[in-house]
């Protein structure tokens, strides 16, 4: 508790509720571009099922009207053409969803009260590279999931053991997600923030911080679907008011991890040293 108190308080003396506010803008603009990103790799490697399981996803995490639009606007993206995936107007796009990740990286900065002591040029590639990975992550984890669940339909029929890899499939598949979510969040934190030495207490950080997402994106699921009409408030907008809510929780729960994660590095006793000394 008191470890919980000491976080909380280091999130409100750092602003980080308006940081997550600011992160929730640049995460709704940046994600079309993303889910552009992911289109066009899925295209290019000819693993369109990758994202229609994606938009599948969607409608278990979501509230029903948040999930119907990102869903439409996926299944929008494979009807179009992705075969120039290293065209200009792509290289634009990218460089958009990438600004997201440039607001994260300033925010991890602040939770981790380190200045940003690299140049300006390397933050910008860093926040590129951040994006293309995602995107990667992605397709290699729902590309595994489908793979998988075609060689487990595969040996249903042809051995006995089979039956009980059928049978153990849903318990795997979220092992699977799960897994690669936690390795993205580690990476992010281990990545992103200007920290040097940053590994010591980075899995239980990015533990807590899946396990508060999942806490959010169902209880605000059920809260939107049962509780609350948003449509009938807003009208159309109900289901963007209600992506921008999930962006600026799921933002705080980030930042609410790295400021868990400072406090962890500050308990063990390491400095809190930007990767690159301050110039005089």
């Amino acid at each position: 508790m008191r470890l919980l108190f000491t976080v909380v308080a280091a999130t409100m003396e750092d602003d980080l509720m308006n940081y997550a506010a600011a992160l929730a803008y640049y995460f709704l603009f940046a994600l079309f571009p993303l889910l552009l990103l992911i289109a066009s790799l899925a295209g290019a490697l000819h693993l369109s099922a990758v994202t229609r399981a994606i938009a599948a996803d969607l409608y278990q995490s979501l509230p029903h009207g948040t999930a119907v639009l990102l869903s439409r606007q996926l299944h929008q993206l494979l009807a179009g053409s992705h075969g120039g995936l290293l065209s200009l107007g792509t290289a634009l796009t990218l460089y958009s969803a990438s600004q997201g990740f440039a607001g994260l990286i300033a925010a991890l900065n602040r939770a981790y009260e380190v200045p940003e002591t690299r140049p300006y040029w390397h933050v910008e590639l860093l926040a590129l590279g951040l994006t293309v990975s995602a995107g990667v992550m992605i397709i290699i984890a729902l590309g595994a999931l489908l793979v998988g669940r075609r060689l487990v339909d595969m040996l249903t029929g042809a051995t006995a053991a089979g039956h009980w890899l059928a049978a153990a499939w849903p318990l795997i598949r979220w092992v699977v997600v799960v897994g690669f979510f936690i390795l993205a969040i580690a990476l992010l934190y281990h990545t992103a923030p200007n920290l040097k030495h940053s590994g010591r207490g980075l899995w239980p950080a990015a533990l807590t911080t899946f396990a508060i997402w999942i806490a959010i994106s169902i209880g605000l699921a059920v809260y939107v679907d049962h509780f609350a009409n948003f449509n009938a408030v807003y009208g159309t907008l109900g289901a963007v008011i209600v992506l921008m809510l999930w962006f600026y929780l799921l933002a705080l729960a980030l930042l609410l991890g790295a400021e868990l994660h400072g406090e962890l590095r500050r308990r063990a006793g390491l400095p809190r040293e930007p990767k690159q000394p301050v110039k005089a």
